[in-house]
């Protein structure tokens, strides 16, 4: 439903933004203590543009298009985002960034970055191609200049922000915008299975689901979301991953939640239910695998 010129920049910025909000209580994050955090136009400008990078970046609120490989105002609005992003950047690149790029683990992104721009030249459309090449870009560099203007929490506070947005979204297109919210996939030639889409493809929705799950649990693990807002975050993501069935969301989600909890599960005192709970889960799913409830 979307372009896939677009599909590994979607992916790389996801994954580096839920990456880069563990930065919570890292050095480069953090303020001498007592020192306020006084919000200014930089500041308001860089939460905004983290914001519409992790919603605006995904959502899709055309719908029953199909698999089109054309430019329209959805694309034009991703490359302004992208475009402003990359200003501010770039702006903060000299003075304040760069030695992230040039040093571990900021190496691995501009290694990547470099290797993606290479292999344009066997790109399909290359003017197509060399634009999500550029909003990529643009999104690098915001990342490391947001973190330091807004600090690991109120970066993580916008990305958190932007995930429920999506969310939320989709649950309002997928129970009242059905042309938008519903995906049709043809499973055989006579029958058609409806997923939850909202705002994009199933799979795609149930990453932001997940990352929405561990992005709520690191505030709750951080002390800095009350328990009952965090469970609630929680159970609407898993809620709407269970929804739109995508397998490998809930597989991800599982895996970020033990390594977030992985302190308190590896106590002795608690290994023993770990195990058993691992194994009945491993059965649970091997049945239903054989009996045809779940393919």
């Amino acid at each position: 439903r979307k372009p896939k010129a677009f599909l590994a920049s979607r992916w790389f910025i996801s994954v580096s933004s839920i990456s880069a909000s563990a930065t919570l209580s890292t050095t480069h994050a953090a303020r001498p203590a007592g020192e306020a955090f006084v919000w200014s136009i930089e500041r308001v400008a860089c939460w905004l543009l983290v914001f519409a990078v992790t919603f605006i970046n995904g959502a899709d609120f055309r719908g029953g298009t199909g698999e089109e490989f054309t430019v329209h105002w959805q694309i034009y609005l991703r490359l302004l985002v992208a475009f402003a992003g990359g200003c501010v950047g770039l702006m903060l690149l000299p003075s304040t960034t760069l030695k992230d790029f040039l040093t571990w683990p900021g190496l691995i992104v501009s290694v990547y970055v470099v290797w993606y721009g290479i292999t344009l030249i066997t790109a399909v459309d290359r003017a197509y191609s060399a634009a999500a090449w550029v909003s990529l870009v643009g999104i690098m560099l915001l990342i490391p200049a947001a973190m330091r203007v807004l600090g690991g929490y109120r970066f993580w506070v916008a990305i958190t922000f932007g995930l429920t947005t999506y969310v939320l979204g989709s649950w309002v297109a997928y129970l009242y915008f059905p042309d938008i919210g519903v995906f049709k996939e043809q499973v055989t030639q006579t029958y058609v299975y409806e997923r939850m889409g909202g705002l994009g493809h199933p799979n795609e929705l149930g990453f932001y689901a997940a990352y929405s799950v561990l992005a709520f649990l690191g505030l709750a693990i951080s002390g800095r979301l009350p328990a009952g807002w965090a469970l609630l975050g929680i159970a609407v993501g898993a809620a709407t991953m269970l929804t739109c069935f995508s397998r490998t969301a809930i597989i991800t989600c599982t895996i970020g939640v033990l390594f977030a909890l992985r302190g308190p599960l590896l106590r002795p005192a608690n290994l023993f239910g770990v195990v058993g709970a691992i194994g009945l889960a491993t059965l649970v799913a091997f049945a239903a695998v054989g009996s045809g409830t779940l393919d």
